[in-house]
């Protein structure tokens, strides 16, 4: 309990099914900050029974495996969007979060994939004051944003 005696919500109780939750970024096993994020809440999200958690692989053209809890697979270096519509075909996740700078997903062609019925949320740095040439596009078609920082988040204020 905390200090104003309220309960933790038992999700179990609220949740009717497992949310699904499809991440695409750098390769768990990569030594980068976006594979270390990327580790560090894939592997924590899927800690809970509530979630089931797809890491879609950048760096990574193999069979699906497991790392931890975590079902990984790959996808075609070449064909990133068109890999990514054939996992969200076969995945139906509830949320795809990209986990990527928006002029790499802008390069993967991101922008062109139709996300009816699914949340796409791009995680986000920014390393300048203006979003790069093609980022727009991507952000355009997010759900919601999530800024890696609070410059990103001032920035994307003022855009």
């Amino acid at each position: 309990m905390n200090k104003f005696n309220l309960k933790k919500p038992n999700l179990q109780k609220l949740v009717k099914r497992q949310i699904l939750v499809m991440w695409l970024s750098n390769d768990m096993g990569m030594f980068t900050g976006f594979a270390k994020v990327t580790n560090k809440v894939c592997n924590g999200l899927a800690k809970d029974p509530n979630f089931k958690v797809f890491h879609i692989s950048e760096n990574y053209n193999g069979p699906p495996h497991m790392k931890g809890n975590v079902q990984v697979g790959g996808v075609a270096p070449d064909k990133i969007a068109e890999s990514c519509v054939m996992h969200l075909n076969t995945i139906k996740p509830d949320f795809f979060v990209a986990l990527e700078d928006t002029f790499t997903l802008d390069n993967y062609q991101i922008w062109k994939i139709n996300f009816e019925g699914v949340k796409f949320i791009p995680y986000v740095p920014l390393d300048g004051r203006w979003i790069p040439t093609g980022g727009e596009r991507v952000l355009r078609k997010a759900s919601k944003i999530v800024s890696m920082a609070k410059f990103t988040q001032d920035c994307l204020t003022e855009e």
